[in-house]
């Protein structure tokens, strides 16, 4: 089954970090699944995080949203950020350990997906 493109995240300097993919559509295919903790990260409270695609395929628009780790416990997702087209950045979370989506629609309605790190903020 055809994936959306992997996407990684890293602050500027870091080694980047790729994404666990949640839900998706893309090229006539599709998953659907909860909220996942994610790939974990460790970083600095206020960085600027970027977000980078393994293959050169163009952002209509994006979401960043964050909730405690362990899935949705009955709160909210609290915003982060959100654009249209790139590049996809946004600064890291408050101190804490949290679960943050990242959730991207492609350009030419070739789909969305969705991809999560679990944050860990100094």
């Amino acid at each position: 089954m055809p994936e959306p493109p992997a996407a990684s995240i890293a602050v500027e300097g870091g080694d980047p970090v790729i994404g666990e993919l949640g839900s998706f559509s893309w090229e006539n295919s599709g998953s659907d699944g909860p909220w996942l903790d994610g790939s974990p990260i460790h970083l600095g409270s206020g960085e600027r995080l970027t977000l980078t695609l393994a293959q050169p395929v163009a952002i209509a628009n994006w979401t960043v949203s964050r909730i405690a780790p362990g899935g949705l416990d009955g709160s909210a997702p609290v915003g982060l950020g959100e654009g249209m087209g790139g590049p996809v950045t946004f600064a890291a979370p408050p101190q804490g350990t949290w679960s943050v989506n990242v959730s991207v629609w492609f350009a030419d309605n070739r789909g969305s997906a969705a991809y999560y790190w679990l944050m860990e903020v100094d």
